[in-house]
């Protein structure tokens, strides 16, 4: 049996440690021994409807430094007056999360199969997956950074062809894992200079709104 009063402890430590990364410590190796382990956790424990997948992962160390500099460009909000960058994706690991067609399946009776309906799977089916790696990467010491930031004209052949997807429009979220650095600065392995990665704090400036404004008890 277990403690539930030691896992409660060790849940709200989990949680607390676990942060949005902007800046990497690139001294620090990730073990893959890590990653591979996470990878195997995620697929032994996270739901997914009726066990077909419908999300991939394309993941990315650092053995082509030019892509991953071009992904970078890649993500960043051009629609800014002043266009940020997410250096999130500069991490050790790279993880993008994008739209899987598991296709036909004799159970499923839904009219629209691969349509919207799957699509919203997809979302769903990500938002589970990047939450327990958040966590499973805390667990062993390293942090993460979401990214869903991208310039659709910048490239968007090569990129796709690269993380072996159909279009850069069935990226649903990027994710970048490594050791976290308390500087306002990381690392661009390619170019070998340093980006801005301010550490903002958007609890403050983009507050979420009250927790009874989204969360209902209905008697």
């Amino acid at each position: 049996y277990y403690n539930m009063e030691n896992l409660v402890e060790s849940w709200k430590q989990l949680i607390e440690v676990r942060k949005q990364t902007h800046s990497w410590d690139m001294d620090r190796e990730v073990s893959k021994q890590d990653i591979d382990d996470i990878f195997s956790e995620l697929h032994r424990r996270v739901p997914v409807k009726q066990n077909r997948v419908h999300y991939k992962i394309s993941v990315l160390d650092y053995s082509d430094p030019e892509f991953r500099d071009m992904y970078y460009n890649f993500c960043v909000d051009r629609d800014n007056p002043n266009p940020q960058y997410n250096p999130q994706v500069l991490a050790p690991y790279l993880l993008v999360f994008s739209f899987r067609n598991p296709g036909e399946f004799d159970a499923d009776f839904a009219v629209d199969r691969f349509g919207e309906y799957a699509k919203q799977l997809s979302c769903i089916e990500t938002g589970l997956a990047a939450d327990f790696i958040v966590h499973a990467a805390a667990s062993r010491g390293l942090n993460c950074g979401f990214c869903r930031c991208y310039d659709d004209d910048f490239r968007p052949d090569q990129i796709a062809s690269k993380l072996g997807i159909d279009s850069v429009h069935d990226i649903i979220v990027s994710m970048g894992i490594g050791y976290a650095s308390e500087e306002n600065k990381t690392l661009n392995p390619h170019t070998g200079k340093m980006v801005d990665s301010a550490h903002d704090q958007k609890w403050r400036t983009e507050p979420k709104p009250a927790m009874n404004d989204y969360i209902k008890f209905i008697e």
